[in-house]
């Protein structure tokens, strides 16, 4: 056929549901304002309207038409649904893409004017008279046009394309604005907004597609006789004949009713949708009264019959359709009445047709309404409706009457639901969940309704009977509690989502599924477990139990046995008897190998049949110390029960105790029974060392019985018993109940000591125990040391000295100690230990003292050391243990503030330098005074021994001893290089306390003062000072500054004499100074002093002409001399 360019043709509807066969299926979407596209195929024809003056005025699916499913008096048929929504719609859309040539056998003939070729031509008449064909096909059926032209990527290039186009849209006589559309190329986004455009286009001739249908069918509903009451009496007529006959005006209502609701919905007019509909509704309902009859004339339909059926699952439908308009319109309420007046009606109806609460089909029907209902809420609320609170609804809610609104017209009135500040629960609407659980609930009735029938000998309805049989109820029942348990788990209703899960299990027990079964009754009975729901965990026990028996996992059922017997269980003795012989009788059954069968059963997180409780007469005990404990043992077996091993594990194996059965038959199980196991020894076991005896291990529910030993710690510890194993030993099984102490027993709230006489082990009773200690716990100390250690020092320590600590040892033990002292000082706390030594004491007796002075020296820098002294010993005395485990240990910790004994200050004053004899010589010698200033800035005095200056250069001696003044000369060979600082040396002061501790008389200590690096001017412009050597008070003299320019560089800058306060000269004050490269210039003043000591000459700064500023080159070092005090005047 050539190169046929692709179509595909496209109708649009507005978004309602896509109907299956059935109304149901119809009806549990929520409408949308978008338009839905059904593909067809390219020979695609809409059907012509019917010529009325023709043959054929009726519709296929006429009740009128003799070949209609519905003929003679059938109401509404699902294939009309299917009719409008497949065959009728409201806008046809032909999609093709512009016809192209063929590369490889076609030849474009391109004329001198770019003309359109002829082969072009005839392939776009090929393609418009296939759109004038289906436009033609479509304005006959009434319903809108429109062309899409899809364009490719090289259709762009083509100079013609627009010739094209618009030739191809005039010769099809289709508007360019609302039934032609031309679609480029394009991305994503621009095609998604296309789509937008021609969606909004086409939407407003689909609505008025389905106006015009629905002032159609109002038109032909206008024609039917309202129906009326007869004027003589309506005899009962033979059923055969009244199934023959037309159907009736009331029919033809709800049939008009029912397609004027469609097509409202179809143009997205739900409030005219949903009057219509109840209308319709409540037409319908009328029909099925038996009394229709005698108020309208109307026949009534037939029950059980196949037009009855039809009626019902119409009515169901538009009570769907109606619940969903209500949710729409976000009046969830309405629609929850809406759903109790249906099943309220039906529910009538259906026990006048004979199907009765008692029926299966009853509750299938029932089950059906819940389980619709609760979808469509599930369906609202994924659609963003939100579930009002009962007293939001209850200020929404009316009532008249039966509490119903009025479908016939559309309106409700009445006063709100509420009785005395209350809510009627029948009127709040739910979530999903309780919806799908009523559901659930029906389903279970229908189960039951079923196997009663079943047992029936009624002929007449065992066909019923085996239809409903192939249904698999488990599986229906357990599907709605799922879905139920997942939206109450949604809305995070725990107590309900519990509940839930042990229906699902209670569904796969009775389903006989009870693998599934045992799994939920496992996971629901954690949480009754632990919240001590005894009537319901003994229910799920009992369930498991059986599930346990038709799966033979024995071990489960021996699980279960075990839990059934325990007292947190509600039961009667008998049951309890009963589940005590079955258990027995399971351990005692032999394997086919003659093997033991090991089982593991850790009891922390189930009831049990035995209670243990743990107790040390004391919570503290000292390390060596013997200490006792008591295990005491209850059982509520209504039976005796023997157990064939015990035993106790500690957090410390050293301490386990294990305790083998003997029967003791002169030991009666009644009251307490006391068992001294102080005496057990020490044996080597399958776990290792244990203590071991053999006592009477029967228990009974009348006696407590009570099993004391004793332990003795030998360190210090925490000790406590972990897990008490309890071994019941068959020729079967090997049975091991671990039973984890995490406190007291619930049996044993308060804990309780079997005091026993020494001398008549009959006489014995319960004494309470201090409540305020726990007595589970053994806390295992040393006992505290009764050592006192005195410490004297200082406070305040200086750097470099030997800081004497006195430590005093007093005893006040009964025994003689030997004892040992370890000091530690460290940095600060957290830091590591700087230094530490360990002295031997010997030893000390009761009530004597030890005597120690030991010194710490503290170097530098100055902090807060901490020091740590720590007392250790140990008694020497025969009846205590005196190996390394009994140590005491005291400890005492102090704080000592280590300071600077003195402060110095350094200061370097240049004086002047002295230029080479040879003016071609680069050397330069620099002259400068270095002032330093000790401070004692200790807290005690101090005897100054010396002070001297170890000087890295020998010209320089030492100075004074609190100020010192060091004149330094330095000397480069080539002042236009760098120069580098140099080291001077230290200062070392050697001193000692004025009142030294009496063993540190004699000695010094020396402390060592770092001098700063002094080094040569390295600024390219330098001043310094020529003054005289002596200079006095009130008597003038010369200084001169020397500006040096030690740079290669010629400098041409003005320089200013600042005035002083204490020195007065003459001069000029500005000078124009030009400084050759490696040049001195001199600046001769003469001074006048004005007081006597240190003076800063006036300062002297170096500008640029013109500039305010100091120079990048100026020296600002502080030039200064020393003025004398005035001669005293001699007299002659």
């Amino acid at each position: 056929m050539g190169n046929q360019p692709s179509r595909k043709w496209e109708f649009f509807v507005p978004d309602t549901v896509r109907f299956k066969g059935r109304f149901l299926n119809y009806l549990l979407y929520l409408p949308s304002s978008v338009l839905t596209f059904v593909n067809l195929l390219q020979d695609f024809q809409l059907p012509v309207k019917r010529n009325k003056s023709g043959g054929g005025f009726h519709s296929p699916l006429s009740p009128l038409s003799q070949s209609s499913p519905l003929f003679p008096d059938g109401i509404m048929s699902p294939m009309w649904i299917r009719k409008q929504q497949d065959t009728k719609p409201g806008v046809l859309v032909m999609f093709s893409e512009l016809p192209a040539l063929n590369d490889n056998n076609e030849q474009k003939v391109i004329g001198p004017l770019a003309a359109v070729s002829v082969l072009e031509r005839e392939k776009d008449a090929t393609l418009v008279s296939e759109i004038v064909e289906h436009r033609k096909n479509a304005q006959e059926a009434g319903t809108k046009f429109a062309m899409v032209l899809m364009l490719r990527v090289h259709d762009a290039e083509n100079p013609t394309i627009e010739d094209r186009i618009s030739s191809i849209r005039r010769a099809s006589g289709l508007d360019q604005r609302n039934s032609f559309f031309v679609l480029p190329p394009l991305g994503p986004p621009e095609l998604q907004e296309f789509i937008s455009n021609l969606q909004r286009s086409l939407y407003e001739p689909a609505i008025n597609f389905y106006r015009e249908k629905g002032k159609l069918m109002k038109k032909k509903r206008s024609r039917i006789p309202i129906p009326q009451p007869p004027k003589s009496p309506v005899i009962n007529a033979n059923p055969e004949k009244l199934s023959e006959l037309p159907l009736s005006n009331l029919g033809w209502l709800v049939r008009y009713d029912f397609k004027m609701g469609a097509f409202a919905e179809f143009r997205q007019d739900p409030d005219s949708a949903l009057k219509y509909y109840g209308s319709c509704y409540m037409n319908l309902v009328d029909m099925f009264s038996p009394s229709v009859a005698a108020t309208t004339g109307c026949p009534a339909i037939i029950p059980n019959t196949k037009r009855w059926t039809e009626a019902r699952i119409l009515a169901e439908a538009i009570h769907l359709k109606i619940c969903k308009l209500y949710f729409y319109m976000d009046s969830p309420n309405t629609s929850l009445i809406q759903m109790q007046r249906h099943l309220d009606s039906f529910s009538n109806i259906l026990t006048a047709a004979g199907i009765t609460s008692e029926t299966f089909e009853y509750w299938a029907w029932l089950s059906k309404q819940y389980r619709a209902f609760a979808e469509l809420v599930e369906l609202a609320t994924k659609h963003g409706m939100r579930i009002p609170s009962p007293e939001q609804q209850a200020s929404n809610m009316y009532v008249n009457g039966a509490g119903l609104p009025d479908l016939r017209t559309g309106y409700s009135s009445g006063h709100p639901a509420t009785v005395g500040g209350g809510v009627y629960p029948g009127l709040v609407i739910q979530h999903a969940g309780f919806y799908y659980y009523s559901s659930a609930t029906c389903s279970m009735e229908r189960r039951r309704c079923l196997l009663k029938a079943s047992e029936s000998t009624d002929l007449s309805t065992q066909d019923s009977i085996n239809t409903e049989k192939k249904f698999d109820h488990t599986a229906i029942i357990i599907e709605l509690l799922t879905k139920s348990y997942e939206q109450f788990k949604k809305y995070k209703n725990a107590r309900m989502t519990l509940f839930l899960a042990s229906e699902i299990a209670k569904s796969y027990y009775e389903g006989g599924k009870f693998e599934m079964a045992l799994k939920f009754f496992e996971r629901i009975a954690k949480t009754y477990r632990k919240e001590n729901w005894s009537t319901i965990l003994a229910s799920i026990l009992h369930s498991s139990l059986v599930c346990s028996r038709e799966l033979k996992l024995w071990k489960n059922a021996i699980g279960y046995l075990i839990e059934l017997l325990s007292d947190e269980v509600t039961l009667n003795i008998e049951m309890r008897e009963g589940y005590q012989r079955e258990l027995v009788e399971i351990l005692s059954r032999q394997t086919d190998d003659n093997q033991q069968i090991p089982m593991i059963i850790d009891l922390d997180q189930m009831n049990t049949f035995v209670h243990f409780g743990i107790q040390f007469e004391r919570g503290n005990a000292f390390v060596g110390a013997p200490v006792k404990f008591q295990l005491t043992a209850t059982t509520s077996c209504p039976l005796p029960l023997e157990i064939s091993s015990l035993r106790l594990v500690f957090n410390d194996s050293s301490f386990d105790h294990h305790f083998h059965h003997v029967s003791d038959e002169a030991s009666e199980l009644k009251g307490s029974v006391w068992i001294d196991a102080k005496d057990a020894q020490q044996k080597e076991t399958d776990d290792g060392l244990a203590w071991s005896k053999e006592v009477d291990l029967r228990l009974s529910n009348e006696c407590v019985k009570v099993i004391e030993g004793s332990i003795t710690p030998r360190e210090i510890a925490e000790l406590k018993v972990a897990v008490i194993s309890c071994h019941i030993s068959t020729p079967g099984w090997q049975l091991t109940l671990n039973y984890p102490l995490t406190g007291h027993d619930e049996t044993f709230k308060k804990a309780k000591w079997l005091q026993v006489d020494q001398t008549n082990d009959d006489v014995k009773r319960f004494v309470t125990l201090d409540e305020a200690e726990d007595r589970t716990t053994l806390r295992v100390t040393h006992r505290k040391p009764k050592m006192e250690m005195n410490i004297e020092c200082e406070q305040v320590a200086l750097l470099d000295e030997a800081f004497p600590v006195n430590v005093t040892i007093i005893s006040q033990e009964e025994h003689r100690a030997q004892t040992t002292l370890t000091a530690e000082i460290k940095s600060g706390a957290g830091q590591r230990v700087s230094d530490t030594f360990t002295h031997d004491l010997g030893q000390v007796n009761p009530g004597g003292e030890k005597r120690l002075t030991f010194f710490i020296r503290g170097s530098q820098p100055p902090r807060e050391r901490l020091l740590t002294l720590t007392l250790r010993y140990y008694l020497d005395s025969p009846d205590i243990i005196n190996d390394q485990l009994n140590v005491y240990e005291k400890r005492e910790t102090l704080q000592i503030e280590f300071q600077q004994p003195f402060q110095t200050e350094f200061k370097v004053y240049p004086e002047n330098f002295l230029a080479p004899n040879d003016p071609d010589s680069l050397s330069r010698t620099e002259h400068n005074l270095l002032v330093t200033q000790i401070k004692s800035i200790a807290l005690a005095d101090l005897e100054v021994q010396n002070i001297e200056l170890k000087i890295a250069v020998s010209l320089f001696k030492p100075g004074s001893v609190f100020s010192c003044s060091h004149l330094m000369s330095f000397e480069t060979e080539d002042i236009t290089t760098l120069k580098e600082s140099v080291e001077i040396g230290h200062i070392e002061i050697a001193w000692k306390r004025r009142q030294p501790h009496p063993t540190l008389k004699e000695n010094i200590f020396n402390t060592v003062l770092t001098v700063p690096r002094v080094g040569m001017t390295q600024s390219p412009l330098n001043i310094t000072l020529d003054a005289p050597t002596e200079i006095y008070l009130a008597t003038p003299f010369t200084f001169v500054y020397n500006i040096e320019n030690t740079s290669s560089e010629m400098q041409e800058l003005v320089a200013i004499l600042d005035a002083s306060n204490n020195l007065i000269f003459s001069g000029y004050k500005q000078h124009l100074v030009r400084l050759l490269p490696l040049s001195i210039t001199k600046l001769r003043f003469n001074g006048y002093a004005l007081a006597p000591g240190k003076l800063t000459v006036p300062k002297l700064r170096l500008v640029e002409p013109g500039s305010e500023h100091e120079g990048v080159s100026l020296n600002n070092e502080e030039l200064a001399i020393f003025v004398k005090p005035a001669p005293a005047m001699v007299e002659v």
